[in-house]
């Protein structure tokens, strides 16, 4: 056994020394007479008194008048050789202010055993009452809250668990207070208990960890946790706070959320299609109909009609479709080179086509200095530009519309901001529309929508496109003077150059060969009618499958040079009619057949459907009569003499 050797006594005296100098209780000592003989540190901090100014005085200095007869009684009870202990009263500082302390007083005696004296402790209870007063709130608070409070040690043993903890996992205080912290957790999760151990060890804390912990029953709960380390005064971790937060509410808000947007999403491809179907068909045969030859004026003149509101009317389909897909943030982008020249100039071809009508003129400055090539989603710059234009023509009357294209490089980033100003002498913007126009569902004045038609919806669909493909738009307007949209937008730049497409338009056309060229497959006889028609006209003998299963069956029989496939069938759809016909291939070495879907929805995820089952590409509904020649001369081999196509 080891002994400790005993201190000398002058060891003895220097320990008993630094005890009272490092108390934070004040440790007096006065004489039989009450007057002071020592005060330490602590008692200079709670009565204020320097040592210098309190030795030597009477120990009445601290001890206000109506509680003088205090002293007597304490005097009389250390003169017995008796100890005071906790006597709680009331004193004075230096400076007046009373403080409540609590006071322990112990008789001092001499060799003999003679009392000299008496040693007083005096401790500050209103610190001692704000601690436990600071202790019972924070427990109020850790007991009312609605998260799970738990405390652990570093081994991972709980040592606190308040009620909400009880709710939330299901065991009482009593049966979680010893336990390990992985009797709450899943099998399969424990392996996070030692990165969270790990991390605040290091003296950082985890922060808003959301997981999965285990219920007394079994069920899962999701929970957020916030784990922090618990120091011991020293500042060493010896444990760890964790709020465990319930977010079973918020998971099931947002899987609800995320059904909706899914039956919404899916409600809008259906409303895509069963639109476009049917405009297909309106559209195809008024296509059809103006092209006849002799056909009476006067009935030319109503298939125009007709044609310009079926128009019209797919505009209207695509600005619902398009605004539905903005609000519901389902917009998609995507980013292919292209040229941004030709997407300037087919904006404007279009638009060169109503302005001609009203007599007005477009003009376009494309900076010489700036590339044409760039990483972008054309058919939305294309959407935009088309837009604005429309716009600036249908408000313009007289005067002209200019368009102007610039770009400044920023190298850091490999981006050009693009920089498109549609300048127009039209009708003008009051000052205080400015800010509205771009709001769905907004047009400057009402009697305008009465006047010039539209939905609302253009700029705020123009806006919903350039955002998300991270641009701005603004309008500086004066009534009567016209208006001026301002485009910017970074767009990548590309090394190389795209392939310009070009669409393709019938000059002669040739009979084909007698063999069946071309299979389609399309159930909704309207459009059978159109792409029927135009199958004719282009020259090419082709058969008709009205469902999946019988483009099967005919597949088997014949060896068509192309299938036009419509996608949504009763029976089975165009997607495993594909994927049926490339199995077919694969079992029999069939030599591969290009399948085009026709179809009415027209989202990238669509295309990507369609591209996963084995097509090879996809014309959109409705087609026009240049957009299904390019089409068909894509995949029919030239040499066979299907149609003499020419190329602007």
């Amino acid at each position: 056994m080891n002994h400790v050797p005993a201190l000398s006594e002058s060891e003895a005296q220097a320990h008993l020394a630094a005890i009272v100098t490092s108390s934070d209780d004040a440790i007096i000592s006065k004489d039989m007479n009450g007057n002071i003989t020592s005060w330490n540190p602590a008692a200079e901090a709670i009565f204020g008194y320097t040592a210098t100014e309190a030795i030597g005085k009477h120990i009445s200095i601290l001890i206000p008048p109506n509680h003088l007869a205090e002293e007597d009684y304490i005097l009389g009870q250390i003169k017995q050789g008796k100890r005071v202990e906790h006597f709680e009263t009331i004193r004075r500082r230096k400076d007046g202010k009373p403080i409540n302390i609590s006071v322990t007083v112990s008789p001092i005696k001499d060799q003999s055993g003679k009392i000299i004296g008496a040693s007083k402790v005096a401790r500050d209870t209103m610190q001692i009452k704000e601690a436990e007063r600071l202790v019972a709130y924070h427990g109020a608070i850790i007991e009312s809250s609605d998260d799970a409070i738990i405390s652990k040690d570093l081994n991972g043993i709980i040592t606190s668990w308040n009620k909400s903890a009880e709710r939330i996992f299901g065991y009482t205080t009593a049966e979680a207070v010893g336990k390990h912290i992985t009797m709450i957790i899943p099998p399969d999760r424990l392996s996070e208990e030692g990165k969270i151990i790990t991390t605040l060890r290091t003296g950082d804390r985890v922060d808003h960890f959301e997981t999965l912990r285990q219920h007394k029953d079994g069920h899962l709960v999701p929970v957020s946790l916030t784990v922090s380390p618990i120091r011991d005064s020293a500042g060493k971790i010896i444990g760890a706070s964790k709020i465990s937060r319930d977010i079973s509410d918020r998971i099931s808000s947002e899987t609800a959320l995320a059904d909706a947007s899914h039956k919404k999403d899916e409600f809008l491809t259906n409303m895509s299609h069963e639109l476009r179907t049917p405009m297909n068909a309106v559209i195809g045969l008024s296509n059809i109909l103006v092209s006849l030859p002799d056909m009476p004026p006067q009935a030319l003149k109503y298939i125009r009609t007709l044609k310009a509101s079926a128009d019209n009317m797919m505009d209207l389909i695509n600005d619902l479709l398009d605004f539905a897909k903005i609000e519901a943030g389902s917009l998609e982008i995507e980013e292919i080179e292209f040229d941004l020249a030709e997407q300037v100039e087919n904006a404007i071809n279009v638009a060169n086509v109503k302005a001609a009508e009203k007599g007005l003129s477009v003009f376009v400055n494309f900076s010489t200095d700036l590339n044409r090539n760039y990483k972008g989603d054309p058919l939305r710059i294309s959407q935009v530009l088309m837009n604005l234009l429309s716009n600036a023509v249908k408000f313009t009357t007289t005067g002209s519309v200019d368009v102007d294209v610039s770009g400044k490089l920023d190298a850091a980033s490999d981006t050009t901001l693009i920089t498109i100003k549609v300048t127009d002498t039209g009708l003008g913007i009051p000052l205080d529309k400015q800010t509205t126009i771009f709001e769905k569902f907004s047009q400057a004045d009402s009697s305008i929508t009465r006047q010039y038609g539209g939905s609302g919806l253009g700029l705020a669909i123009t806006k919903g496109c350039i955002v998300k493909m991270g641009g701005t738009i603004k309008v500086t307007s004066e009534p009567g003077l016209g208006s001026v949209f301002t485009v910017n937008l970074p767009l990548k730049n590309t090394n190389t150059f795209s392939n310009v497409k070009h669409f393709a338009t019938i000059t002669k056309v040739a009979k084909p060969q007698n063999d069946k060229k071309i299979l389609l497959v399309e159930d909704y006889e309207p459009n059978i009618l159109v792409a029927g028609t135009l199958l004719e006209q282009f020259g090419y003998d082709y058969d008709v499958a009205r469902n999946g299963l019988e483009a099967i069956r005919m597949f088997l029989k014949n060896d068509y040079k192309l299938i036009l496939m419509d996608l949504q069938m009763a029976d089975i759809d165009g997607f495993e009619a594909t994927r049926k016909i490339r199995s077919v291939e694969l079992e029999r070495s069939l030599k591969h057949t290009p399948i085009v879907a026709m179809t009415a929805h027209v989202r990238e995820q669509d295309q990507n459907q369609c591209f996963e089952a084995g097509m090879d590409d996809f014309i959109p509904k409705p087609f026009t009569i240049d957009s299904l020649s390019e089409k068909i001369s894509k995949y029919v081999e030239s040499k066979d003499n299907a149609a003499d196509i020419a190329i602007k």
